[in-house]
């Protein structure tokens, strides 16, 4: 199947990093979606002819390897899960390919307004430096004393820029989640994210994915991994995504 995703992806004109990052909105809306691969080749093949695709050293699909922070008694897994607001997501994120690393902060406000502010940093560790701690506690009063690592995941990224630079899409697929010892693998998932200004209604990758049925839906990596990692935790909020993900799991020790 990865091959034939290659070919399919090689009948894109492909745009740089630069270029995609010329996708700039003042009022961003993100809408999720949920599929599998065999829907992923049926789409990505009717959009050719309307997008870019991102490119890095000449590679369109992208590796990135994420850790995951939590707060004592999985404080911010819990406030996902039971929709409070505010809430933060602390991870660290290096991409292979670029050989860059982030800490980055993503807020979801109480009008759930999400933005994301990230700092540069040399290495993914488990510790903060201290100016990381000052950056993280000026942004959100967390002291990274109460920040503990809970999960590394992983996944691929394919990214789509439509030509007109209104709207861009990343499109994941591998994913991978490790936690309390266990790694559990989610191949032949797929998940669409479409960014866009709210009031741009114009989306043809999302109208692609409604004659394939496919509908959008929240899905957090944090929260799913964390879920399907440690059976011990609430899960009620993420059942249907859960639901849809379980035909794929591999679990390995």
């Amino acid at each position: 199947m990865n091959y034939i995703i290659d070919q399919v992806l090689e009948s894109y004109a492909s745009c740089d990093l630069s270029a995609s990052l010329k996708v700039n909105f003042r009022n961003r809306t993100d809408t999720k979606y949920l599929a599998d691969v065999n829907t992923l080749v049926s789409v990505l093949a009717d959009l050719s002819d309307a997008y870019f695709i991102s490119e890095i050293d000449f590679k369109r699909i992208h590796p990135y390897e994420t850790m995951y922070f939590d707060l004592p008694n999985d404080e911010l897994f819990f406030k996902h899960h039971n929709k409070n607001y505010p809430r933060y997501k602390f991870r660290k994120r290096y991409y292979p390919l670029s050989s860059d690393a982030f800490l980055e902060i993503k807020v979801k406000s109480n009008k759930k307004i999400t933005t994301k502010i990230r700092l540069r940093i040399e290495e993914c560790q488990d510790e903060f430096t201290p100016e990381q701690s000052d950056f993280i506690h000026y942004n959100t009063g967390v002291d990274t004393m109460d920040l503990s690592l809970v999960m590394t995941s992983g996944f691929n990224r394919i990214t789509l820029v439509r030509k007109d630079f209104e709207e861009r899409c990343t499109i994941d697929t591998g994913l991978y989640f490790n936690s309390n010892g266990e790694k559990v693998n989610l191949n032949g998932v797929v998940i669409f994210e479409v960014k866009k200004e709210r009031n741009e209604h114009n989306s043809l990758i999302s109208s692609k994915l409604k004659e394939h049925s496919i509908r959008p839906t929240g899905f957090s990596k944090y929260c799913i991994g964390r879920a399907l990692t440690n059976p011990q935790l609430k899960r009620n909020y993420f059942k249907p995504q859960l639901k849809y993900v379980s035909p794929f799991i591999t679990t390995y020790l």
